[in-house]
């Protein structure tokens, strides 16, 4: 029993304390949401932004301003007013001597840091950003574009659904090619598919040669679908000697994925020309800027990348996933 309680007593005087484990400079405490030293209290009027940063409103555009002294938070006052202690930059102009004066350069001094901006300070640039793009968005030319993108999008997935087959062969030297829809409905689906793109190519001069080339491979994708539904057999399933059914087969694959690939290649060629510039801003931000910041740590990355990611973009989101970012970039030419 004494032995027991000795260890005991080892363990408990040699485990640290969390107060021990992090040290924080006065007036602040150690905080395990951004993992980081926080002001402890913030001064009336203020609250806290994502960061854990005391503001009185300048992150939400509200016309109060921050007074900073020894990397603390000290005073709420309104915008154009000075804050307490600090002195007006305005000069009266000096009288002339009558000795040769000295020119002196100026020398470059780093700001106070009661001046200086707060590290990994994104969330008043993000705030800007997505309500410019939530009012820009509720144009009647935007909605229409996007009502288009969302229907052509909607008929690429039917097709790609309709244009599915099995291919199977017996010891006979038979073959068989089994569909998964009825010739109509494939029909149908290219029909639409058709209208749209000639939409497209007449809102966007550009887009005229990629459109020509995808209703071209849709026209091909047709007449070798249709070439294999004349062989005999009943419905869907379609029979005939291996080598001929095989080739038409290996036709139809390769019409079948260029087709896909053009129609995929062409929405985003159309939705590289009605992205706002609010919108790549925040992609360069998500993507580029906010990772190769040192001052901001995981966290702080990942709430700041969920802030812009819950803001409403064209193209289902495909700006702000970084393989369809990438994709974006090399279609659009963007830099």
């Amino acid at each position: 029993m004494p032995r027991a309680l000795a260890i005991a007593i080892v363990l408990l005087l040699w485990t640290p304390t969390a107060n021990a484990a992090q040290k924080c400079p006065p007036g602040k405490s150690w905080s395990r949401a951004v993992v980081a030293c926080i002001q402890t209290k913030c001064p009336a009027g203020a609250k806290r932004t994502y960061t854990q940063t005391c503001n009185c409103g300048e992150a939400w555009n509200k016309p109060f301003r921050t007074c900073w002294k020894n990397g603390l938070a000290t005073h709420c006052v309104k915008k154009g007013q000075r804050c307490p202690g600090e002195r007006s930059t305005t000069r009266l102009p000096s009288k002339p001597k009558p000795k040769p004066r000295v020119i002196v350069k100026p020398q470059h001094r780093p700001l106070p840091s009661s001046r200086r901006a707060p590290a990994c300070n994104y969330e008043r640039r993000i705030h800007t950003l997505s309500q410019a793009i939530k009012k820009k968005g509720m144009s009647s030319k935007r909605i229409r574009a996007s009502a288009k993108y969302v229907d052509y999008i909607r008929e690429m997935e039917n097709l790609d659904r309709y244009s599915r087959y099995t291919f199977c062969s017996d010891e006979e030297g038979n073959a068989t090619l089994k569909f998964n829809t009825p010739e109509e409905r494939l029909y149908q689906s290219i029909t639409r598919l058709n209208g749209l793109i000639s939409s497209f190519a007449a809102a966007f001069g550009g887009l005229a040669g990629a459109a020509a080339s995808a209703q071209k491979d849709l026209e091909r994708l047709q007449t070798a679908h249709g070439q294999v539904m004349k062989q005999r057999g009943k419905g869907l399933t379609k029979k005939g000697p291996m080598g001929p059914m095989f080739n038409r087969y290996q036709k139809m694959v390769r019409s079948r994925k260029t087709t896909m690939a053009n129609l995929d290649r062409l929405a985003d060629k159309t939705i590289c020309r009605q992205f706002l510039s609010e919108e790549l801003q925040l992609a360069k931000l998500l993507h580029r800027t906010i990772p190769r910041d040192r001052s901001c740590n995981k966290l702080l990355q990942k709430a700041l990348s969920d802030r812009i990611r819950r803001t409403k973009t064209l193209g289902f989101g495909r700006l702000f996933d970084p393989k369809g970012y990438r994709t974006l970039k090399r279609r659009c030419g963007w830099r």
